[in-house]
């Protein structure tokens, strides 16, 4: 269904051997899979694809019927040009290297890339009336208390929200405490995410 709605025109992916990257393993998305087993992802902030393809092998691995749709520029976040210029050049193919990244793993399938803003894209799928079990959250630190405010239309009534960086930047954790205590929720935690439950 998001393709018909987001693509009318349909995507497809392009590959480029040459330019893939080592997909690592990130820390807690198995654990996280195999406790929740999500079916309707959203990521937002996909960058090169690692958290994504990470979820979709563990899916895989659960014999889960999924999808994931990834939400970013790929033109990089202010951090790029301040904290992180070093990461710089990577911004002019980055869109390039995720998607091959994602044929490589042979995932193109069931990932989905939205080249569109935090904000857009949730007015988006909001409007459509679209709702996702689990939002993996990975983007611009400066604006993780709004994007958190704009997931409660779009996440299901079961749904989770999960929080990257939160132990490793005080930008992150404050917000998200902020967040919390907004909204009277409590927070789970499963290696170095957070776990924000929606009920």
């Amino acid at each position: 269904m998001l393709n018909r709605i987001l693509y009318p025109q349909g995507f497809n992916y392009t590959f480029d051997n040459t330019i893939t990257t080592t997909i690592d393993q990130e820390l807690g998305i198995d654990k996280i899979v195999e406790k929740f087993k999500p079916q309707n992802i959203l990521e937002l902030g996909s960058w090169l694809g690692k958290s994504a393809i990470n979820f979709g092998s563990n899916c895989l691995d659960q014999n889960l019927d999924f999808n994931i749709l990834c939400v970013d520029t790929w033109l990089g976040s202010h951090e790029y040009w301040t904290t992180y210029i070093e990461r710089q050049p990577l911004v002019a193919n980055s869109f390039d290297v995720f998607c091959s990244n994602v044929v490589a793993n042979k995932l193109e399938k069931n990932i989905l890339p939205f080249r569109q803003t935090i904000k857009n894209a949730v007015h988006i799928l909001k409007y459509h009336d679209i709702k996702f079990d689990l939002v993996y959250w990975d983007c611009d630190h400066a604006s993780v208390l709004e994007d958190l405010f704009l997931c409660e239309d779009i996440i299901g009534v079961n749904g989770v929200i999960v929080v990257d960086d939160y132990f490793q930047h005080q930008i992150v954790k404050q917000q998200v405490d902020d967040y919390l205590t907004i909204k009277q929720k409590s927070k789970e935690v499963i290696d170095d995410k957070i776990i924000i439950r929606n009920n």
